[in-house]
C-alpha cells in the first residue's frame, strides 16, 4: 500500500520536476488561449519555436535563440511590472540569431490613461504579411514569459 501511494505521488509531482532529460524534437512546453488569440510555444531542436494566431485570422510561426531568450524575459517582466503611468514601453525584438530565420516577438504595454490600467499585447512578426497581435492581461503575459523560459532552458546545449 504505502508503495501505490509513492507511485501516484510521484506521478502527481512529475510535472513539477525539472526536465532532466535533453529537449526533444518538437515537444509543445505550452498551448494557450487567450482573450485575443491563440499561442503555441514548442522546443525543435536547439531553437524555440513561437506559434501566434489572433482574433482577426494571422497565424504566424517564429523560431527565436534560446540563448537570446534570457535578456528578452527581463525586459518582459520589468513592463509586466511596471505600474508607472509614463507613455508606451516595449521590449527589444526578440530574433533569431541567423538572419535567415525571419522573425520577431514584442512584449508592448500602452500608456494608461486616467483609472484606465495599461494594456499589454503581444506582437509575433514573421514577415510583413504575417503579424498576430495578442492582447494579454498581465497574468496571461506571466505565463508566456513562464513558458518562453522553460522552452530556452529545454532547447540550450548540455555542458
Amino acid at each position: 500500500m504505502t508503495r501505490l501511494r509513492f507511485l501516484v505521488l510521484s506521478l502527481l509531482l512529475a510535472p513539477l520536476a525539472p526536465a532532466a532529460a535533453p529537449a526533444q524534437e518538437g515537444r509543445t512546453v505550452g498551448s494557450y488561449t487567450f482573450g485575443g488569440g491563440e499561442l503555441r510555444v514548442d522546443t525543435d531542436g536547439r531553437r524555440v519555436a513561437l506559434f501566434a494566431a489572433d482574433r482577426d485570422g494571422s497565424r504566424v510561426l517564429v523560431y527565436v535563440d534560446p540563448s537570446s531568450v534570457a535578456r528578452w524575459l527581463d525586459e518582459a517582466g520589468a513592463i509586466v511590472k511596471s505600474r508607472s503611468p509614463r507613455g508606451e514601453e516595449e521590449t527589444s525584438p526578440l530574433t533569431h540569431r541567423d538572419d535567415s530565420m525571419k522573425g520577431s516577438v514584442v512584449l508592448s504595454r500602452s500608456a494608461s490613461g486616467g483609472r484606465e490600467p495599461a494594456r499589454l499585447y503581444l506582437t509575433v512578426v514573421g514577415d510583413s504579411d504575417h503579424i498576430a497581435m495578442i492582447p494579454l492581461t498581465p497574468m496571461d503575459a506571466r505565463i508566456v514569459i513562464a513558458a518562453l523560459d522553460r522552452a530556452a532552458a529545454e532547447s540550450r546545449p548540455g555542458p
